[in-house]
């Protein structure tokens, strides 16, 4: 019994550390980024069959005709005389845009026309079409933000990453597969563990009124200080709910238990992933949900956000109850059969105190590393 505590305390808390990776990399990347004050960025390539590999070259006075007919980037700037020279020592003057632009190319990616070209046509948005708003907002009294439309929200992202993709600022951690991998392996480990805990916790109501409580907590200090989007339906509040009902599920006699429920669980899971973006099932079973149930604003917590919901973090209720309950068919598989022996020789005090106390160090962890950078950028 201890030692299977002692285990899923090592787990949680290596997912805990997991989620400091990107973290890290984000601020490393922040630090070699290099000083873009007054840099002129060349757009395009001389050569209009360019290949991906090709290097982009500044585009010279009288070579507008390269861009072709179909680009809509403008007149890449001209770099200066790649031919000037000094005077007395005869050496090659380097301009100061192109000494800014071999500065930023050290840690940039030089892209070709043609590769641009392609990132649009991946990536597309709109320069003309007017701001769309779920909910409009009120310049007169009683004002009112009102609410972008996701379909704003996703021109815009897509604009700053197509500025993003020209300038050739690398960012892997927050691009598909990476982003998605790291992302998963947080928030899918966190909660499939909660749920193995679900076994051996001696008071599951107790735990989760506890859990929904902090959220709770989350949610009026978001919105009080309001530094992003108040945190409406996130992942303590996730675990609260799963806890809950699945300590409801139990009381009554639902009580899934190994490798075969957790899987049905899980595949469920998968199925539902989508449901908030509006549809269920996986590849060509795809189906859409009727869209009246998005139209209500008493349905968020379930997994159905309705007109104007905004989050900076949503973990409903529905489809991640599946993979918590995933989690208890496992715990309870372990604990009847017993943890394998090389897992239960695994131990790590350090990590077994943290998994022990992985909610205050998960709700504290954010706030730390934000006043922690904050006094970094203070003093730099």
């Amino acid at each position: 019994m201890r030692a299977s505590k002692r285990l899923l305390s090592t787990l949680l808390a290596l997912s805990l550390v997991v989620g400091l990776v990107p973290l890290v990399s984000a601020a490393a990347s922040a630090e070699e980024a290099p000083d873009l004050t007054g840099f002129e960025l060349v757009a395009g390539s001389e050569h209009e069959d360019a290949t991906p590999t090709d290097e982009l070259e500044p585009i010279e006075a009288g070579d507008e005709a390269a861009w072709g007919e179909d680009t809509e980037l403008g007149d890449a700037p001209i770099l200066g005389d790649e031919d000037a020279t000094d005077a007395e020592t005869g050496e090659e003057v380097v301009p100061e845009e192109d000494a800014l632009y071999e500065q930023a190319s050290g840690a940039a990616v030089r892209r070709t026309q043609q590769e641009i070209r392609n990132f649009l046509n991946a990536h597309p948005f709109s320069t003309t079409a007017a701001t769309a708003y779920d909910t409009a907002p009120s310049t007169t009294s009683p004002y009112a933000p009102g609410t972008l439309s996701w379909t704003s929200i996703q021109e815009g992202l897509n604009a700053l990453n197509t500025f993003r993709y020209i300038a050739g600022l690398p960012l892997p951690w927050f691009q598909p597969p990476l982003q998605d991998i790291w992302r998963c392996s947080i928030s899918w480990t966190f909660v499939f563990i909660a749920g193995c805990m679900f076994a051996w916790s001696r008071d599951n109501l107790r735990r989760a009124g506890k859990y929904l409580l902090v959220a709770a907590l989350v949610f009026l200090v978001t919105t009080i200080v309001a530094v992003d989007v108040p945190i409406n339906f996130g992942i303590i509040y996730c675990l609260g709910s799963c806890t809950l009902i699945s300590w409801a599920l139990d009381r009554i006699g639902f009580k899934p238990q190994g490798v075969a429920a957790a899987l049905v669980l899980f595949c469920g899971f998968i199925c539902l992933l989508n449901l908030a973006q509006g549809t269920i099932g996986f590849g060509p079973l795809t189906v859409a949900v009727p869209r009246a149930l998005y139209q209500t604003p008493y349905l968020s917590w379930l997994g159905l956000p309705g007109p104007g919901f905004a989050s900076g973090d949503y973990y409903p209720t529905l489809p991640y109850l599946l993979l918590y309950l995933a989690g208890t068919a496992m715990g309870r598989h372990w604990r009847a059969s017993q943890v394998p022996q090389l897992l239960k020789a695994l131990a790590c005090e350090p990590l077994e105190w943290i998994g022990k106390h992985a909610l205050p160090i998960y709700v504290l962890h954010q706030p730390v590393l934000l006043a922690i950078t904050m006094g970094i950028v203070a003093l730099t």
